[in-house]
């Protein structure tokens, strides 16, 4: 699913609410995504999906560090919720070595924080088509 051609599903698993409240704006103002939810943890997002098990998700950005729950083990959890999302790192540990431990666990990409307003547009549509994505 392309961007430009269909409305995006997508949500952001971040326990920042400031963080969230940019994503959730970048989301819609400047991918006109349909934005499903900001949870704050793995826990809030799981109750909203049972309850919404019949909406699909094209993306989800995935807080890697949460301090009640690591997002790299929340990864598993929701890769087999959600088999056919996108799930993106999303974190400011960007070091190489982390970068290599994101791509060998599966996720689709990693996208850094802050996040570029000017790049993150672009960033999320390359990650929908199947590009691999791992940048600050």
């Amino acid at each position: 699913m392309h961007p430009s051609t269909t409305q995006i599903s997508a949500g952001v698993i971040e326990d920042n609410p400031q963080n969230l409240e940019i994503a959730r704006v970048c989301l819609i103002h400047q991918l006109h995504a349909q934005y499903q939810g900001g949870w704050n943890s793995g826990t809030s997002f799981f109750a909203w999906h049972s309850a919404h098990s019949n909406i699909d998700l094209d993306i989800l950005l995935l807080d890697i560090h949460m301090p009640k729950e690591s997002g790299i083990k929340l990864y598993q959890t929701v890769r087999k919720a959600l088999p056919h999302t996108k799930i993106i790192a999303w974190t400011a540990d960007v070091v190489p070595q982390r970068v290599v431990v994101y791509q060998q666990i599966g996720f689709d990409g990693m996208i850094g924080k802050p996040i570029n307003t000017k790049y993150f547009p672009l960033q999320i549509q390359r990650i929908l088509a199947g590009e691999a994505v791992w940048e600050i």
